[in-house]
């Protein structure tokens, strides 16, 4: 009998999908594979991928200006033949 397992952190679940493993990230699929040790190595590489790129790439603070009240600007009549 197959039986899955969910990582510590409880974002990733491995669950059998026929004789094979799927792995769930935050209930999307990423990858299925044949053995539960590829299973582990994919989510600890995934893991620090997504460190990586939190790392590299701030959250802004700062909010898009906006405009309030203004209107689009028109487009231009285009000529018929």
């Amino acid at each position: 009998m197959m039986i899955g397992f969910i990582s510590e952190d409880g974002n990733y679940g491995v669950f059998p999908f026929g004789k094979q493993w799927m792995v769930i990230y935050k209930n999307e699929q990423l990858e299925v594979f044949r053995t539960q040790a590829q299973c582990k190595k994919f989510i600890k590489t995934h893991q620090d991928s997504l460190e990586t790129v939190t790392e590299n790439k701030p959250l802004s603070k700062k909010s898009p200006k906006i405009k309030l009240g203004s209107k689009p600007t028109p487009k231009k009549p285009t000529k018929k033949k």
